[in-house]
């Protein structure tokens, strides 16, 4: 009898952590706020501020993408390449995760963003040449999405 109650006991306290967890984790996504432009750079920070020291980008370099310079440097598209890793848009090995991409873009973007970011997307997987350098084809994708709208580039 002692056996079936304290059995009953834990299957009870068991319900109640997956309730918690579980209340937990859906209010965390349903109260995830919709970022714009100034959000989102404020958010890549510490991304940036990681990927720069992994890949010794500079301050200057990376400053002057937000002025659509855009020279070819190791440094530079890697650094986008690590972002893009970090961010899960992206494999190592170069292979944009479509998926994600689309599922962060229609969670995290602001809802009047996300039609132009997607229109920005299709126009660069259609244009740029997929390189087997997943660093070149990152920075290929950022300079082509930059080309296209420059108010949506949003590294900081």
């Amino acid at each position: 009898m002692m056996f079936v109650q304290v059995q009953s006991k834990m299957k009870v306290h068991v319900a109640i952590a997956i309730l918690v967890v579980t209340s937990t984790h859906f209010e965390s996504m349903v109260c995830a706020k919709k970022m714009n432009i100034a959000e989102i750079k404020e958010a890549l920070k510490p991304i940036s501020r990681s990927c720069k020291t992994k890949t010794g980008l500079s301050d200057e370099l990376l400053a002057g993408t937000m002025n659509g310079l855009w020279p070819r440097d190791r440094s530079l598209m890697c650094y986008f390449k690590c972002a893009a890793v970090t961010l899960k848009l992206m494999t190592k090995e170069g292979e944009l995760t479509i998926s994600n991409i689309n599922k962060q873009l229609n969670m995290l973007i602001a809802d009047e963003l996300v039609p132009r970011v997607k229109e920005i997307l299709e126009s660069c997987l259609a244009t740029v040449i997929k390189s087997n350098d997943a660093c070149e084809f990152a920075f290929d994708m950022m300079v082509c999405s930059y080309n296209i709208d420059p108010e949506l580039y949003f590294l900081p």
